[in-house]
């Protein structure tokens, strides 16, 4: 298992394939599954996509966000 990208908190950009846009939101939870990181995102109101506020995202969805 190799080191996650990401920690609990990190403020992060997610680019989720359904937005031209990527989304500005912090990892609360991450968890190895299916042989990868995937972590859970809290997005700010005004950046939901799918009306939630936590959303699964793979890491490859991420990039750092300053």
């Amino acid at each position: 298992m190799n080191e996650p990208k990401f920690q609990e908190l990190a403020k992060v950009l997610v680019k989720f394939p359904s937005d031209e846009e990527p989304c500005t939101g912090y990892v609360v939870k991450l968890e190895w599954r299916d042989s990868r990181w995937i972590y859970q995102i809290s997005l700010p109101d005004e950046e939901i996509p799918d009306g939630s506020w936590d959303n699964w995202a793979p890491e490859e969805w991420l990039s750092a966000a300053g």
